[in-house]
């Protein structure tokens, strides 16, 4: 370690010994002097400082995720390949006519009525909540011709 800085943190721990003893005095005229003016508080050297290293803080954090929004680190991972759809078989004699379930299918899948993994008809068909705050049933979605999708029980948007 270098010998000038090693001078300076002795210094240091010296001054900060002969301080401690002295420091519930400091602290209660301190808090008297804030009782008779709030503003005291600002003057004081040690709260300028904790709050300059709190703000600087702050904006550090503030800097970090800013930074990490422009540019994702490297470690993101890769895009799933298959992503989970909920489903209903249309084929009454099928186990999965009555049920909901949910089957894992490339994520750009967009080909219904898919083969059923049940009975292995093509009768497996999507499954979507209804958003409508008085429906809200899960159904299959009805594609308009313009290829909007909405709800066969109410006629909400899905």
């Amino acid at each position: 370690m270098d010998l000038k800085l090693s001078k300076q943190l002795t210094k240091a721990m010296d001054a900060f010994r002969v301080w401690l003893p002295t420091a519930p005095q400091q602290f209660r005229a301190l808090a008297e002097e804030v009782k008779q003016d709030p503003r005291a508080v600002l003057r004081s050297p040690t709260v300028r400082i904790v709050l300059l290293a709190v703000s600087g803080l702050v904006l550090a954090m503030i800097i970090y995720a800013a930074g990490e929004w422009i540019y994702p680190s490297t470690n993101m991972g890769e895009p799933a390949e298959t992503v989970p759809f909920r489903v209903l078989c249309a084929n009454p004699k099928c186990a999965w006519h009555k049920n909901r379930h949910t089957v894992q299918l490339e994520a750009d899948f967009d080909d219904w009525p898919a083969e059923c993994p049940k009975c292995k008809t093509e009768s497996l068909q999507r499954v979507l909540r209804c958003h409508n705050a008085k429906c809200r049933k899960w159904v299959v979605p009805k594609v308009q011709p313009d290829g909007s999708m909405r709800c066969p029980k109410c006629g909400k948007p899905l």
